[in-house]
């Protein structure tokens, strides 16, 4: 419901809210979108009380059963994927691959933690020396593995690491990245890697990299029984695209010397050959008739010139400047830089937007096929391998649909329960905002209030940047960029003035800041895994926990009004909620745009334009909801076992504490590593 249909209910009307966590380059290396939410819907939308509790018989009769007509998909089942093209070293460095992890063989479902059979020998030996024999070879066959990822491509290095000499890299190309378009399906290298990784004990190797082992083993297996569908990767599409995330990395490109500026000006001199190479690639797409439809190719080409139009004096020219002021340049050397620079973005960027643009505008009309993913001929498979990928949680499509309803009703119950019972709460909910505070001001009150229920962070520095214009009304609300490997302590959230309303910037901050993105990546940083396990980290983990975060950070929000915290925070679960229904609904389902009307109408949403824009959405990025929420949804499923496990003895701050310690991996591995801790608990 739109604010202006009911005042009364507006700011209870949460606003979809699903930030994306920019992983700085493998966005682009990977080939992997990173999800941001749709500002223009939340703008609309407001979920409005009244019409949900009038419409909560409706729901809570069919509690339990699926909210999606036609449900038992065949091969709907999640089976195991692969990152096609490249290897596992082309999972940051080729866009190329189809990037993730996923579900283990048949054989490792059963015991994600008891993979591998490799190297002869008594695997319970305690023979000191083998097993430091085995956890240096194995160390050096993951740092291996790391260095091939990166050294692709001069933008995944930088991205990553200040100093890649100390880690062995000091040959690499200074783009940023391509298809190759000569062997997109191969999967030699793939293969060749995973025999590598099996030839290992693993009961011989420390915890660590045990962990270290399972992730790859997981990631590996996931992407080839993906493989025969390349084609469906995609870096374009109308909210997490390339042509919106790559300037933003670009400005994020840190100068520490001058040979950092002569490699990011190289690079920024690639781009026009990049896009090139991805023009060529949605032509075998086009060819393949799976390219996008008309009207979404329409919106990038829309994007492209608005760049177009501000880039030349534009923030790639105004950042550029500021990057330099760290080097203590002579006045003549800083102008000379200024000038490539500015030669690079007329001559290279702008002309590489302008090959986008105009390679879309050519291909339109080549696609045969309309609607959500589902309607393509493997578009159901595509999206069991984004989730698969992305979560690594063995259910299928229909299981899936069934949590996300079970949560739901789940949801409403409480909500109503509240209102119910709290009814001066619920009245305040419908006008609440919060205390309007710097961005700074807020992250830091948010470090000060979780230290209860979070176990504490390294201090670390951030700094907070804002959108240019250029691309400020398709960038998400707010970003965090992580930072290199070996300078973790400098960080960097985006604010998106344009997209980032007041009433739910709190919230947001939470998720890309404090106990979200930030203190999330620097954690993990603080306990020294492995360096592959960055570059393969699944994202449902990652966006689960800032989703998880995001929902929580309500309580935390000083109201003086414990139950208008949590119904603030139930408000937004259910908004999420919502929306990963329709994802699954347009995507696996066949929903029209009827259809997302007629179910986000009973809910309380208004218009047939939003639910346009929410069907537009979906289409264009399917599954990307899906794997917040259900990111977030698996991260209460584990909490919800963890309390069964251990009764009066849990506690929020061990269980964020497990979570973290672990760090960034498939959900099937985090569950079985669930029990082993609580049994040690």
């Amino acid at each position: 419901m739109t604010p202006h249909q009911n005042k009364r209910y507006a700011l209870i009307a949460t606003p979809i809210n699903l930030n994306y966590h920019a992983e700085r380059i493998p966005l682009f290396m990977k080939c992997k979108p990173s999800f941001k939410h749709i500002r223009a819907l939340s703008r609309q939308v407001r979920r409005s009380l009244a019409g949900l509790l009038a419409g909560i018989s409706a729901i809570t009769n069919v509690a339990g059963a699926s909210i999606f007509p036609g449900a038992g998909i065949p091969g709907a089942g999640i089976p195991n994927a692969g990152i096609v093209g490249a290897g596992i070293a082309g999972l940051a460095g080729s866009t190329s691959v189809l990037t993730g992890c996923g579900t283990p063989s048949k054989n490792q479902q059963q015991n994600p933690q008891s993979s591998g059979t490799g190297r002869q020998g008594n695997q319970n030996s305690s023979d000191s020396r083998q097993q430091s024999e085995e956890n240096n070879a194995f160390e050096e066959f993951a740092m291996e593995v790391f260095r091939d990822t990166l050294a692709q491509n001069g933008l995944a290095v930088h991205s990553y690491l200040e100093h890649p000499e100390n880690y062995g890299i000091t040959d690499y190309p200074l783009t940023i990245g391509e298809y190759d378009l000569d062997s997109l399906g191969d999967t030699s290298d793939l293969t060749n890697t995973l025999t590598r990784l099996k030839s290992f004990n693993r009961e011989l190797l420390s915890d660590k990299h045990k962990l270290t082992y399972d992730e790859i083993l997981y990631t590996l297996e996931t992407e080839l029984e993906y493989s025969d569908i390349y084609l469906y990767n995609t870096s374009l599409s109308t909210t997490i695209g390339e042509q919106i995330q790559l300037p933003l990395v670009l400005a994020e490109y840190t100068f520490k010397e001058e040979k950092d500026v002569e490699e990011y000006l190289a690079i920024a001199e690639d781009v026009d050959k990049y896009f090139t190479n991805v023009c060529e690639y949605e032509k075998l797409r086009a060819d393949a008739g799976i390219l996008m439809e008309d009207y979404l190719a329409d919106k990038i080409i829309e994007q492209c010139n608005t760049f177009i139009e501000n880039a030349s004096d534009g923030f790639l020219i105004s950042t550029f400047a500021t990057r330099l002021d760290a080097l203590g340049l002579s006045d003549a050397k800083r102008n000379e830089y200024i000038r490539r620079n500015q030669t690079a973005v007329d001559e290279h960027v702008l002309k590489g937007y302008e090959i986008l643009r105009d390679g879309l505008r050519n291909l339109k009309g080549s696609g045969k096929y309309s609607g959500g993913i589902g309607n393509y001929p493997d578009g159901l498979r595509y999206y069991e391998y984004f989730l698969a990928s992305n979560l690594g949680w063995n259910k299928s499509l229909d299981e899936f649909a069934e949590l996300i309803t079970g949560y739901i009703n789940k949801t409403i119950l409480q909500i109503q329960k509240i209102a119910t019972e709290h009814p001066d709460s619920y009245n305040k909910a419908s006008t609440f905002s919060f205390q309007q505070l710097s961005p700074e001001d807020t992250l830091e009150q948010l470090k000060k209030l979780i230290k209860d229920n979070y176990p504490d962070g390294p201090d670390v520095d951030y700094t907070i940047s804002y959108v240019d214009k250029s691309i400020s009304e398709s960038a998400s609300p707010a970003m965090y960029f992580t930072p290199q490997i070996d300078n973790i302590e400098e960080n960097s959230i985006y604010i998106n003035p344009d997209n980032a309303g007041s009433a739910d910037l709190y919230a947001t901050l939470a998720h890309e800041g404090f106990p979200g993105h930030l203190y999330q990546t620097t954690y993990f940083a603080a306990s020294d895994p492995d360096l592959i396990r960055y570059v393969i980290a699944p994202t449902g983990y990652v966006e689960g926990w800032a989703t998880y975060i995001e929902v929580d950070s309500y309580r935390y929000a000083e109201t003086g009004d414990e139950y208008l915290n949590e119904l603030m925070g139930l408000n937004y679960a259910l908004t999420l909620l919502l929306y990963a229904s329709v994802d699954m609904g347009v995507s696996c389902y066949g929903w029209s745009e009827d259809d997302v009307y007629n179910f986000v109408s009973s809910f309380g949403f208004r218009g047939k334009r939003i639910a346009k824009e929410m069907y537009d959405a979906m289409v264009s990025e399917p599954g990307n909801y899906c794997r917040y929420v259900l990111g977030y949804i698996a991260i209460l499923e584990l909490q919800d076992k963890a309390k069964e496990l251990l009764g009066n003895r849990y506690s929020a701050k061990e269980f964020n504490k497990f979570l973290l310690d672990t760090g960034a991996i498939q959900f099937d591995i985090l569950f079985n590593r669930l029990d082993e801790w609580a049994a040690a608990y």
